[in-house]
């Protein structure tokens, strides 16, 4: 079942659950979710003929990063479940270095990133 906010269906994947819930480290899971939906995009990409799939903010007791999927045709199948199965599936597989080269080749700074999204109108 679609559980939509705002137009987006909310993910939060149950691997990065104790990320996700820690307000101190909100700027970590951004790049983390943002790791595991580039890595997604190579592993799935039809996944992707869908859906938009993005790091967006969750206001709900608390304001936290979540992955925010929003539905291309409205007829699409339901992929949510999928796609937090796959992001489970990366953070469980893939080695933490791969998490390490992505931060660096994205030579982004990830508390920046993390007050843009805040910033964003998206969910709030």
């Amino acid at each position: 079942m679609k559980n939509m906010n705002n137009g987006y269906q909310i993910i939060e994947p149950n691997s990065l659950d104790p990320l996700l819930g820690n307000p101190s480290q909100a700027a970590l899971a951004v790049a983390a979710l943002e790791w595991a939906v580039d890595r997604l995009k190579l592993q799935s990409p039809q996944l992707f003929d869908d859906v938009t799939v993005e790091v967006v903010l969750v206001s709900y007791l608390g304001a936290y990063p979540a992955i925010g999927i929003r539905y291309k045709h409205e007829d699409a199948q339901d992929h949510g479940p999928a796609i937090s199965d796959a992001i489970d599936a990366i953070v469980r597989q893939l080695p933490f270095i791969d998490f390490l080269a992505f931060v660096e080749k994205s030579n982004s700074d990830w508390c920046e990133v993390w007050q843009e999204i805040k910033r964003s109108p998206r969910l709030q």
